[in-house]
């Protein structure tokens, strides 16, 4: 009897036990994933490539790179698969898609099945403006990359009369020394799932008028408080 007593009592205690060693199992493996090195180099050299000054995109230069030119520099490209000219007037619109070669982070699924492309180019005068590609990355992955920028913002569309949690919203991290933001579109609250937000990189030499809207300005010594006052202004949380 004093047996069954005695290990009935420690019975909480080794169940316990049997609990704690798959956490401590499952903390080791978050601890040795994040404690390895991020390798970033293929996308370093995709954004800020040797050789050639920002902004630039696979030998691409906006504002100095015509249209015609692109074309022929994404048809030599190793990585590009197609390259469609949709518009070959002003202004010059061209789509490409990726091919095998292409790192694993470039080959994400086209955003539109109707038209499946990765890449877009827009020029104006003949002239290349802005080069436009949706990666399979998040906004996290360009941050450990390259930091937080000195410029970011929040866009609505137009004026926010009453806060609500359907808003629709677009963050902006300017790299303009680096010649590219990247946009992506949280849900509300902003700051939930803020770092696995889908990222879409636009490489241009023109920050001016990104958008019309209401435009909420990030300050980066305080960038994740600026984004909750945000969020709770706006989703009215």
């Amino acid at each position: 009897m004093w047996f069954l007593v005695t290990n009935t009592l420690h019975l909480p205690r080794f169940c316990a036990r049997l609990i704690l060693i798959p956490l401590l199992l499952f903390t080791t493996a978050l601890l040795l994933i994040h404690s390895q090195a991020y390798d970033d180099h293929d996308l370093r050299q995709l954004l800020l490539p040797d050789g050639c000054v920002a902004p630039c995109f696979l030998g691409i230069r906006p504002g100095v790179t015509t249209a015609e030119e692109a074309v022929k520099l994404l048809r030599a490209n190793a990585w590009v698969a197609d390259v469609t000219v949709i518009n070959s007037e002003n202004p010059y619109q061209i789509w490409w898609t990726w091919n095998k070669n292409a790192p694993d982070f470039l080959r994400n699924a086209p955003t539109n099945p109707n038209f499946p492309v990765n890449g877009e180019i827009l020029s104006s005068n003949q002239v290349v403006t802005r080069i436009l590609f949706t990666p399979r990355l998040s906004l996290g992955d360009i941050v450990l990359a390259r930091g937080l920028p000195s410029t970011s913002e929040f866009i609505f569309s137009g004026m926010i009369i009453t806060p609500s949690q359907s808003i629709t919203a677009i963050i902006s991290l300017e790299y303009q020394a680096d010649g590219f933001w990247v946009s992506g579109s949280p849900r509300c609250p902003f700051t939930a799932d803020l770092w696995h937000t889908s990222a879409q990189v636009t490489t241009t030499n023109d920050f001016n008028g990104l958008s019309l809207g209401t435009i909420r300005r990030i300050d980066r010594a305080t960038f994740m408080h600026s984004i909750r006052r945000i969020s709770n202004l706006m989703c009215g949380l």
